[in-house]
């Protein structure tokens, strides 16, 4: 099995990455869709994070509420390292669960948070996506106060370039229009994924 994971800071660009390796042949598999899952699906995570943090992250139908839960993490790193502690846990049990039973050969996952993939129990490479503050910035929000108050305490909370840099096997820059992503991805693709 080839299995990749596809890393990098908010807005970087991991998602369009990830599109262009599915059109290669990956299985894809997104970390966001699949936390968003498990806290629509799975009780005991339901029961932990509201333990943590009363019925409040609840919406009217007495589910999680995903922006309630988001405004949680927002707060503290103490509350994001919590909120990741309950859903991380589920999260990679059930990746690793699935890595065992497939069939597919060739596998990415898109995780945001990089520091976590070791609890992922198969081999595998990191590519991060990488691209310039400034950059990131425009792709993310929609130049409202709220939506880059938002970016910048998401970027926060994240680990920093270097440390995702540090971190991964393999670097994709995307700092120029999709064009130039294309052909930066189509570059590294033959050299690094084509030839193996």
């Amino acid at each position: 099995m080839r299995l990749y994971v596809i890393s990098g800071l908010i807005g970087s660009g991991k998602t369009t990455v990830s599109k262009l390796l599915q059109k290669k042949g990956f299985k894809y598999i997104s970390a966001d869709f699949e936390v968003k899952k498990i806290l629509r699906t799975d009780n005991l995570v339901k029961e932990k994070l509201i333990n943590k943090f009363n019925d409040i992250i609840l919406n009217n139908k007495k589910d999680i509420s995903f922006k309630k839960l988001k405004e949680k993490l927002l707060e503290s790193n103490k509350n994001k390292n919590n909120i990741e502690k309950i859903i991380h846990n589920q999260f990679y049990k059930k990746i690793n669960i699935y890595l065992k039973k497939t069939k597919y050969k060739k596998i990415l996952i898109e995780i945001p948070l990089i520091e976590t993939c070791k609890a992922i129990n198969r081999n595998y490479e990191v590519i991060m996506v990488d691209s310039k503050l400034k950059h990131r910035l425009l792709r993310k929000t929609n130049k409202t106060n709220k939506s880059i108050t938002i970016f910048k305490k998401l970027n926060k909370l994240q680990k920093t370039r270097k440390f995702y840099k540090n971190n991964s096997n393999y670097i994709i820059t995307n700092n120029g229009n999709m064009k130039q992503l294309k052909k930066e991805f189509e570059e590294f693709y033959k050299s690094n994924i084509l030839e193996i």
